[in-house]
């Protein structure tokens, strides 16, 4: 399986750069992104530069979701949070970038406001493996895949988590979207936190594609009744 999460050696080598005396200046600065992907082993073997620093060196701990790291992490951190621009302004940056107006709005929505993402997905295939995850969940609804199937062709490459982060976007977008059953709402609120869930058991040593099949029942459960129109 392809990895997925930054490992102890990587932090390991963090540490031993940190340590040695920087060849031009007089500071180094270390960036880890995304630092919720940094797994449970490689977090204890964070936690000795972490307490132990030494002058001149910085090191950046990035996250869109701080609270999946944890507590001892966060607690020997200085938090800095930085805003979504305005959303016009987001458009607008997208637009120079060479993009028109309609799909900059489907990316910037689909990124919840993040212009970053948004282009990172649109300069790659973030944006066709959303539509793909969408059509796949409404052909296990309808009966045209099944759960073990499509379990496996979504853990059967590097792209798991992004699959799994937009099926749970795409959840919380259709309980948005005026459902008025508040039990089918409860579901779709549930099979979301579920997602986020089964995101991080990728990173630990339970095999992803028989979490996902447990996700995928319930995604099945949480649609016994169709709702009209499409998941976008």
């Amino acid at each position: 399986r392809l990895r997925t999460e930054i490992v102890i050696e990587q932090v390991r080598e963090i540490s031993q750069k940190l340590a040695l005396t920087p060849q031009y200046g007089v500071a180094q600065v270390v960036i880890v992104d995304p630092a919720d992907a940094i797994n449970r082993a490689a977090c204890n073997a964070l936690l000795k530069t972490l307490e132990e620093p030494s002058p001149g060196r910085y090191l950046w701990l990035l996250s869109a979701d701080p609270a999946r790291l944890p507590q001892t992490i966060r607690s020997r951190c200085q938090r800095l949070e930085f805003r979504l621009p305005p959303r016009e302004e987001a458009l607008a940056w997208l637009q120079t970038r060479g993009y028109t107006e309609g799909v900059a709005r489907e990316a910037l929505d689909a990124a919840r406001g993040h212009p970053a993402l948004a282009d990172q997905w649109l300069q790659g295939d973030g944006m066709a493996l959303r539509r793909q995850v969408a059509s796949e969940l409404e052909q296990l609804v309808a009966g045209k895949l099944g759960s073990v199937e499509l379990a496996q062709r979504w853990t059967g490459d590097e792209h798991a988590d992004l699959r799994l982060r937009h099926a749970a976007d795409l959840a919380l977008k259709k309980a948005a979207d005026g459902l008025t059953d508040p039990a089918r709402l409860n579901k779709l609120a549930a099979w979301f936190d579920a997602a986020n869930r089964t995101r991080d058991l990728l990173r630990t040593t339970v095999r992803a594609d028989l979490a996902v099949v447990e996700l995928l029942l319930a995604w099945n459960a949480a649609n016994q009744v169709q709702s009209k129109g499409t998941i976008r």
